[in-house]
């Protein structure tokens, strides 16, 4: 691959070839470009060369290349010695376990190569000359590199001409290999990665591909699932004879949209280059075009998506093969609304393998893993990776978020010295560590005796509720693979005002997951479910999603309150039941969210002897409409009594004068102005916002900032602040 910083080197010495009419953009405009940036610093020795004195020679060297007729509107091509340039720079950097090459590379191998062409030598020449006269511009290059280069032949062999039926089965036109990588070369020279397990799709693949028209397959699958994986394989096939007759010798093209993007200024210039691409895939059968995240090209840019219009004809009529790849929401957005389109691919599904399949393919992977780590997989890390990838990356597919997994797992136990082994212990952490859920298998007893304290500091008068609240979420999370329903549900049965969004909330903060709290009562008909799962294809907003769906697909691991379930339409409690009972509903467009990972609490305050269908059986105590659900614990909050009301109020008050303290000012709130608030509080209505508001009224609205200590008394049933003159104790 090419560099970014290269790309626009690139671009550049495109341009420049452009601006002087030149018929091919060579070696030695790259390597006046280099110079011209002053990319070349430090890299030529200043033994009586300067590097204006060899930008010049450049210069003089290019003003003899060849040049198009005057007004002639052609655009430059790129030279043959160019692009071998390029793939043999590409061939250094894969040599060295490097994805790209950059400026360096290139400009070590155009002064030391015979590309076979005057204008793409001439920089090589002046390199020579200048060795001969004891002027040697020297490249300085890492000494592995160095050693590498030296073991090249002294000069390349120039391919002739291919005859005119097509080039040669190993040969790549120029156009294609500026804009294109050859999986084939790649899969020959061993650096793809082995595919396992998909011997179906890809079997798919070269039937599609066989065909005489409409022989154009389009990978479809979620990211994560293997799509690109799928035609390396298939490249891999070709490669080692697997693939049927009609097959053998095809070379697999995968396109750089970005590279055939770079440095073009007018649309123009990427017309001419859509042209000469289209020109070279016709020119030979044998070579097959892939287009990975194909919506980019046909669709989601509209500059990109005129251009490859151009394509629609030769894709028709079988002058061209193409191999698509995009995942099924892109594909239903940009490429669904162009009939004309859809009818020139044939689609091939690539699912998510199940969890023996996935099981499978980690097993052969582990292995070159392992030996790319120095370590061995325990066969029950294998499993494991992939049962709690399952179970807490509900936003990724297998086998990816599988492989990433173990392949993070090997980094925690590698270079201790020895053949260390990856156990389930660090696939655990790495699971933690993705999920962004440190609770995953945490059954600290002294973390969760934290929790239960947080809790019944946070939420006053419910001791028994907080206590239940946290036992339920300390089982859950000492079982790492669990159930297939939502990790917790938990119901909160009590009058309004006794705390229970409050105790949920308070639970969301100890967990630092993100909190969504719904009201049934905005959701009593049945058009409304829309709402929770997105609108309906043909409606505004069909494209948004749904509070309830992305909420969850954004945010797996998170607490969800629902308030008033009981007022919620039948459709409603429904959807609800489902997400809680088997972990995961679909969206208007069908896509998955997964509540394997929220806590989910419904709340309800209908009396007893209120409400259809909330009589009570003797061996279920939940409301009728919820007995269908998997509900971990049903749990009464109690009305706040007076005591309850005082701790609510210690606990305002102790917040507030940690606030002020940390401002400079000490205040003091006594026992006596607890026991006033409280009272004030329960007079009003006896609930946990009737307290806080009288805390409000009466103790907040009555501060004023001291520059040192303040205390508070009563006097005439107001509470009042006083400085440090006067007495120091709080008075009744």
């Amino acid at each position: 691959m090419i560099s970014n910083d290269f790309n626009q080197v690139l671009a550049t010495a495109v341009s420049l070839a452009a601006k002087m009419t030149h018929v091919e953009t060579t070696v030695s405009h790259v390597v006046f470009i280099l110079c011209e940036g002053r990319r070349l610093d430090g890299w030529l020795a200043p033994e009586g060369v300067d590097e204006q004195a060899f930008n010049d020679a450049l210069l003089q060297g290019l003003a003899t290349a060849p040049e198009f007729p005057q007004g002639s509107l052609d655009a430059p091509e790129i030279s043959a010695g160019l692009a071998r340039c390029i793939h043999a720079a590409e061939a250094v950097a894969a040599s060295h376990g490097h994805s790209s090459f950059d400026a360096r590379t290139f400009f070590a191998l155009a002064v030391r190569r015979d590309h076979g062409a005057a204008g793409d030598n001439f920089v090589a020449g002046l390199f020579s000359r200048l060795q001969a006269a004891g002027k040697t511009p020297v490249p300085v290059m890492d000494p592995v590199l160095s050693d590498f280069l030296e073991t090249l032949p002294d000069s390349w062999e120039v391919e002739e001409v291919p005859p005119s039926d097509g080039p040669m089965a190993d040969a790549v036109p120029p156009a294609l290999s500026m804009y294109c990588t050859d999986l084939v070369a790649a899969a020959e020279a061993g650096t793809l990665n082995e595919v396992h397990g998909r011997d179906e799709v890809i079997d798919r693949l070269c039937k599609i591909l066989g065909r005489r028209t409409k022989n154009n397959p389009i990978l479809l699958g979620e990211a994560g699932v293997g799509k690109t994986s799928v035609v390396e394989a298939l490249a891999m096939w070709i490669a080692a004879g697997r693939a049927p007759a009609y097959l053998q010798g095809c070379r697999i093209l995968s396109l750089d949209v970005g590279r055939i993007v770079a440095g073009a200024k007018y649309r123009g210039e990427l017309e001419e280059r859509f042209v000469a691409l289209l020109d070279a895939l016709k020119s030979d059968r044998r070579l097959i075009l892939f287009v990975d995240e194909i919506h980019v090209l046909v669709g989601a840019d509209p500059t990109l998506a005129i251009e490859a219009k151009k394509m629609k004809p030769a894709l028709a009529s079988g002058e061209i093969r193409c191999i698509g790849a995009t995942t099924r929401d892109e594909y239903s957005i940009y490429i669904e609304s162009d009939p004309a389109m859809v009818r020139r691919f044939q689609e091939a599904a690539v699912e998510e393998p199940s969890r023996d399949d996935a099981v499978g393919i980690l097993t052969k992977v582990a292995e070159s893993y392992g030996e790319y780590h120095g370590v061995a997989y325990d066969p029950q890390a294998i499993g494991a990776a992939v049962d709690l990838s399952i179970r807490y990356l509900v936003d990724r597919r297998l086998p990816d978020k599988a492989i990433d997994v173990i392949d993070e797992a090997a980094t925690l136990v590698k270079g201790v010295g020895g053949t260390q082994v990856v156990t389930k212990r660090e696939v655990l952490e790495v699971v933690r560590r993705m999920a962004k859920d440190k609770y995953i298998g945490n059954d600290d007893p002294a973390f969760w005796e934290t929790f239960k304290d947080g809790l019944l500091r946070a939420v006053s008068g419910h001791p028994a509720a907080c206590t239940e609240i946290a036992g339920v979420l300390r089982r859950a999370a000492a079982h790492p693979v669990g159930r297939d329903a939502a990790r917790a549900s938990l119901l909160l049965d009590g009058p309004r005002g006794s705390g229970k969004r409050h105790a949920a909330k308070t639970t969301a903060d100890l967990l630092g997951a993100p909190f969504l709290a719904i009201d049934m009562s905005e959701y009593m008909l049945d058009s409304s479910i829309g709402g929770l799962l997105g609108a309906k294809p043909g409606y505004i907003g069909y494209h948004d999603g749904g509070l309830l769906t992305e909420f969850v697909r954004k945010n797996p691991m998170c607490v969800i309150f629902i308030e008033g379930i009981e007022k919620a339409h039948e459709s409603v409690r429904g959807l609800i039941a489902t997400a809680v009972s088997e972990g995961a509903i679909k969206d208007s467009r069908g896509r998955t969210a997964s509540f394997r990972n929220a806590v989910v609490f419904m709340a309800t305050d209908t009396p007893r002897s209120e409400g259809i269908g909330f009589s009570r059986s003797k061996t279920d105590d939940r409301p009728a409409e919820l007995r269908d659900m998997i509900i971990d614990r049903s749990i009464r909050m109690a009305a706040l009594d007076l005591a309850g009301a005082q701790e609510l109020v210690t606990a305002k008050a102790a917040a507030l004068t940690d606030t002020y303290a940390r401002g400079g000012v000490t205040i003091e709130i006594g026992r006596p102005i607890v026991e006033a608030v409280a009272r004030e509080g329960m007079s009003r209505g006896g609930k946990g916002w009737d307290v806080v508001q009288a805390f409000a009224e009466m103790v907040e609205a009555a501060l004023y900032a001291h520059g040192g200590r303040a205390v508070a008394e009563i006097r005439n049933g107001k509470v009042v602040f006083h400085g440090e003159a006067q007495d120091a104790l709080v008075q009744a």
